[in-house]
């Protein structure tokens, strides 16, 4: 089971106060449904963001068609599925170029994908969490796609390992005894870190997506210390040796072109 699995929406219909206006609670509901979207699934029937949402049919209608008319969803005409609209692109891209991390990694991340064909990520850390905020994908039919701004734990996955690698050791330690960790969970943990440490690099294998293994790699950007990590995504079909070599070899180029511009 990937780490996306059972994911639910972190702004539940549900939870809202019963003292909210109605305005808010159309907002509270609107953002509910935006957020069920670039899960796994990025195209949804009517139901399924009713069920994901945990709103009636009619409701999720009047509220899919209200996002739709600010381009914020849009609907297939032929399947009927429901999907993020351009304005949503907008918003990102230009949030995005708010980003120090991303400014410095565009050059790199292109020429990465280009040199290894393989779908090139970067995520970026918020507190316990780490978020894909841009990807370019292979140009191959067996190119996976991830899921963008959906938050996962930082024991998870490569990227999240990485991010570890980046932590001082009272950070981790502060992380490692937050509630949910058992002493096994922590030596396995600490052992990944180690890992990474030793290798320059994180490995995962179906921890993000099933079938898809992820290497990546730290980076800081500049006096600033602004961080991010550069991710390598490819299928298990594709895996071997000497691509792994390959990404290995393609990722630390990439990792020490950025730090060093």
């Amino acid at each position: 089971m990937s780490a996306y699995s059972g994911l639910k929406p972190s702004i539940s219909a549900n939870s809202t106060k019963s003292s909210a206006t109605p305005a808010a609670l159309v907002v509270d509901r609107s953002a509910t449904i935006l957020e069920c979207f670039g899960r796994p699934k990025s195209w949804m029937s009517l139901q399924e963001v009713a069920d994901a949402a945990q709103l009636s049919k009619p409701t999720a209608f009047r509220l899919l068609s209200a996002l739709s008319a600010e381009q914020l969803i849009i609907q297939d005409d032929a399947t009927g599925e429901y999907g993020l609209g351009p304005a949503v692109t907008r918003f990102a891209e230009s949030v995005l170029r708010k980003m120090p991390v991303w400014r410095a990694t565009q050059g790199a991340m292109q020429h990465l994908r280009d040199r290894i064909n393989e779908t090139v990520l970067l995520s970026v850390r918020r507190g316990a969490n780490w978020y894909n905020v841009e990807a370019l994908p292979a140009a191959h039919s067996l190119s996976l796609a991830q899921p963008m701004g959906v938050p996962l734990p930082l024991h998870v996955g490569a990227p999240g390992i990485s991010f570890l690698t980046g932590m001082t050791e009272v950070e981790r330690a502060q992380y490692l005894n937050e509630p949910g960790f058992d002493t096994g969970s922590r030596c396995a943990i600490t052992s990944s870190i180690g890992a990474a440490e030793r290798q320059g690099y994180a490995i995962s294998v179906g921890d993000i997506l099933p079938d898809c293994i992820a290497m990546a790699a730290h980076i800081v950007i500049g006096p600033t210390k602004n961080t991010g990590v550069l991710q390598v995504s490819f299928p298990k079909a594709r895996d071997s040796e000497t691509l792994r070599a390959v990404v290995r070899e393609e990722l630390r180029l990439a990792c020490d072109a950025v730090m060093s511009a």
